[in-house]
């Protein structure tokens, strides 16, 4: 059995499965929201009628979209080569930003009156269970698994 390679700061292990770099965890954790919110809103559409699908959605869009940005930044400190060590201050900031984000948009939807505030809550609910099953239940290759193994 070969050591896996030494690495220096910022760099990426040669073999290292994406799935198990922290911006693959939060894009898989990111689809399973997005299949799992698809689903319930396409359940509610065909069950009740479109406007609740649509709440359905727009709710579940607003709970995924704090986790498409932070796999987006993780993937941003991963693609620049992490030269810089991520600080608590920069890791606060970004929580500060995500939950702005969740707050806000939905504000937004539940002022708009567009969408019934049950089908909006659904949505959210749904994406934040799929969110806690998949971190539960989820199968993670660690970054200490090198892909030929």
């Amino acid at each position: 059995m070969q050591a896996p390679p030494v690495r220096g700061p910022g760099k990426a292990r040669v073999g290292v499965r994406f799935a198990a770099t922290p911006s693959g965890q939060a894009l898989r954790i990111a689809l399973w929201q997005a299949a799992s919110v698809a689903g319930l809103a396409s359940a509610s559409a065909a069950g009740w009628d479109a406007r609740t699908g649509a709440g359905v959605l727009v709710g579940g869009v607003i709970a995924v979209l704090p986790t498409v940005y932070i796999a987006l930044a993780l993937l941003r400190s991963s693609v620049s080569g992490g030269a810089a060590p991520v600080g608590m201050h920069r890791v606060f900031v970004g929580w500060v930003i995500k939950n702005a984000l969740t707050v806000a948009l939905l504000v937004i939807a539940f002022r708009s009156r567009a969408f019934a505030p049950p089908a909006l809550l659904a949505g959210v609910g749904v994406a934040l269970v799929a969110y806690w099953l998949c971190m539960v239940f989820g199968r993670v290759k660690h970054a200490n698994t090198i892909d030929s193994e």
